[in-house]
């Protein structure tokens, strides 16, 4: 029987876990290693230039919620003065313009959550945390599959001049690394080693602020020395909401995929659930998430709890908000101790603060996301964000972990794995490979998969709707892990090369 479990969206990432739980490291220790890792092996995704969130549960005490999140500048710029350039992204059926340089990124909460989340629930120090990390990049990381369709999409961001070094594919000069090359970054590995040293001060006041301050001054950037300085991480009291007999605790507000999940299994809560892949289940999950995508702040849903409407709303209305580029990690240790990890780098920006092999965010590039404009944002505000790392707990001992890449699919993905474990009571394994569907903006989306019977009647439910043939990177990457009487079990999403390690 396994003692500890992780599951990580690449096999490097959840390796450095193991070892640190191998080494005696708990459920914290074993995810701050594989985030340190996660930022190489996983670049599209992670950054210490970025941020996240950490749904932390000891095994003593209640859930908290680490928000080491990104955070807007405290001054404007105009829009001369910043550096902001547009390419399109060609996903295949779907084309998206992306906003990227300097000027739009924030200030990163990446380093500081991890030495909070270290200091407040860790065991080991950070010198431990970080080898796993130096001796994969030592080594060397061989860039699979997805990593190397992530970083060809993104290309004017992996290829910019600053990032040029480090991505670009020594066997076809002027393209991005691709699969089967292996990717090196020595800078990196020595900023971890004086970052173990000097702690969050190199970081937030030392030699790091004042590169990132000089891109502020002479490359078009936002975030200045005073930014970084002033950066804190903050514990919240999660959201919960009670669902069949599992206590969900969620990313609370000022970020909106708790809320979302909650208002979701609100809804679905007075329902029977039917079989796994009747019409009656399907369509009471895409009526759920079609009734949350068309709420309106004149005309409040009477059948969703009031209060967390308002939360909502305010949200929406007065928060700048911020959800691509996202992975996540999943942890349980032997004392059954648990993390739920989720972090983001946007896309990241394209530019890389010189000698640390790390890229700036670019939170403040998503337009559709910043009704204002892509230079006159809200300042010295906390970004509201739809990650939702979650922890879902049985009788004051059993956990759900999970948490997911996927921007506005976040939620729905988490939502559906939390109900395939709870209402269908199926395996980790099979709740995470399950079938998904979700629902934005008019249109509903399906990986068919389910029965024909319930397809069609899907088909005639709604207008708009896109059906993928297998299971699709789209719908999310659900990190899954629990802890049960009988154990642990767990499963990493293969719709984002998800990778699982048990611990014995």
């Amino acid at each position: 029987m396994s003692q500890a479990i992780v599951a990580t969206g690449h096999p490097a990432t959840s390796q450095s876990a193991a070892s640190i739980l191998q080494m005696g490291g708990n459920a914290v220790d074993a995810a701050i290693s594989a985030l340190l890792t996660s930022c190489m092996t996983e670049p599209a995704l992670s950054s210490l230039g970025g941020g996240g969130f950490a749904m932390v549960h000891m095994h003593d005490s209640n859930p908290v919620l680490v928000d080491f999140f990104a955070h807007a500048p405290k001054k404007l710029k105009s829009a001369h003065e910043v550096s902001i350039r547009s390419f399109i992204c060609d996903f295949g059926s779907a084309q998206q313009e992306f906003h990227i340089g300097a000027g739009t990124s924030t200030v990163p909460g990446t380093v500081k959550g991890i030495f909070e989340l270290s200091r407040n629930f860790g065991r080991m120090s950070m010198k431990d945390l970080i080898q796993p990390a130096i001796d994969t990049l030592k080594e060397g990381i061989t860039i699979n599959e997805l990593q190397a369709k992530f970083l060809d999409m993104l290309s004017p961001i992996y290829l910019d001049p600053s990032a040029r070094p480090i991505f670009e594919s020594r066997q076809n000069p002027g393209e991005t690394l691709t699969t089967g090359e292996k990717m090196y970054c020595s800078e990196y590995c020595d900023l971890l080693e004086t970052l173990a040293i000097e702690g969050p001060d190199l970081f937030y006041r030392g030699e790091v602020a004042t590169l990132i301050h000089k891109i502020a001054e002479f490359d078009g950037g936002t975030v200045t020395a005073r930014d970084l300085k002033n950066y804190q991480a903050h514990f919240r009291k999660p959201l919960s909401v009670s669902y069949r007999n599992h206590a969900v605790f969620l990313n609370p507000p000022p970020s909106t995929g708790g809320l979302l999940i909650a208002m979701a299994l609100l809804l679905l809560h007075p329902t029977k659930p039917g079989t796994f892949d009747s019409p009656k289940h399907v369509n009471a999950l895409l009526n759920a998430m079609k009734t949350i995508n068309e709420l309106n702040e004149a005309e409040p849903s009477e059948i969703i709890d009031q209060e967390l409407q308002g939360q909502y709303f305010k949200i929406r209305r007065e928060m700048l908000a911020a959800s691509r580029g996202t992975t996540h990690i999943s942890v349980i240790d032997q004392k059954r101790n648990a993390v739920a990890l989720t972090i983001t780098n946007g896309e990241g920006c394209g530019t890389i603060v010189p000698g640390t092999g790390i890229m700036l965010n670019n939170m403040l590039g998503e337009a559709d996301l910043n009704p204002r404009g892509l230079v006159d944002w809200v300042p010295d505000v906390r970004l509201s964000s739809s990650m939702a790392p979650t922890i879902a707990i049985r009788n004051n001992s059993d956990q759900i972990v999970t948490g997911s890449g996927g921007s506005n699919r976040i939620y729905s993905a988490l939502l559906q794995v939390l109900v395939n474990l709870i209402d269908y009571q199926m395996s980790v394994e099979q709740a995470v490979v399950a079938p998904r569907v979700h629902y934005h903006e008019g249109a509903a989306y399906l990986e068919d998969l389910f029965g024909e019977n319930t397809v069609e009647t899907v088909l005639t439910q709604f207008e708009d709707i896109t059906r993928f043939p297998e299971c699709n990177v789209f719908f999310g990457g659900a990190h899954t892990v629990r802890s049960t009487r009988s154990g642990l079990e767990g499963c990493a999403d293969e719709r984002r090369s998800g990778h699982c390690i048990r611990i014995p």
